[in-house]
């Protein structure tokens, strides 16, 4: 779990060796990301922002998610932050 660790994320090679571990994530899943950050929940570690606002949590690398959804078939990824993207990320999703 990635609770004490803002820049933690989820690897291909971290599905992967799930996978080897507990088998393949099946065809239309919906993978939830438990990192432990759900601790932080109540106060400003959450958010965790620094001096200049910039959040830090743990999150998917895009290649984790590009693999799950092209290669394994998954349909939706979840997490225990507030957002899929990892904390210092600036970019805005189009609508």
């Amino acid at each position: 779990m990635a609770e004490d660790d803002p820049d933690a994320r989820v690897t291909p090679e971290d599905v992967i060796g799930w996978e080897a571990e507990n088998g393949p994530i099946p065809d239309g899943a919906c993978v939830a990301r438990h990192s432990g950050w759900g601790a932080h929940v109540g106060g400003d570690g959450f958010r965790n922002a620094v001096a200049d606002g910039v959040m830090r949590f743990p999150s998917f690398r895009v290649e984790a998610a590009a693999m799950m959804m092209e290669e394994r078939g998954v349909v939706g990824i979840a997490g225990d932050t507030l957002s899929l993207d990892f904390g210092p990320s600036r970019e805005i999703a189009p609508a």
